[in-house]
């Protein structure tokens, strides 16, 4: 669903998205970040960008799975040039856990398997 200042539209089905619960959006270099865990069982960490026109299709966080929702930010620290995504969720063993965006990308190979 989009707002335009007065009134929402109507639903958008995201395909091929699935989801075990709700997910952690962020906005980062004018694309809409969004993280969710699997549908179906699945509880592998995916994300997903939009460019304000299309979707992405879902590609795995590489190693992270998580038992709740995620939270995802866009930030940059003291000592960063740029700005960043940091997703934390629930890790494996019910402790927090982390990733960055950037990091996400580069280990994924051009077939979306863990580089």
């Amino acid at each position: 669903m989009t707002f335009n200042g007065a009134e929402w539209s109507g639903h958008i089905i995201l395909p091929d998205h699935g989801s075990l619960g709700g997910p952690g959006l962020a906005v980062l270099d004018d694309k809409l970040y969004c993280v969710h865990r699997g549908h179906a069982g699945d509880t592998q960490l995916w994300y997903a960008t939009c460019d304000g026109t299309s979707w992405t299709k879902d590609t795995k966080l590489p190693a992270h799975k998580s038992g709740n929702t995620p939270g995802l930010i866009s930030y940059r620290d003291k000592n960063a040039d740029r700005s960043q995504l940091l997703c934390v969720h629930q890790g494996f063993d019910d402790r927090a856990a982390w990733q960055a965006a950037e990091e996400a990308e580069r280990a994924q190979a051009p077939d979306g398997r863990p580089a």
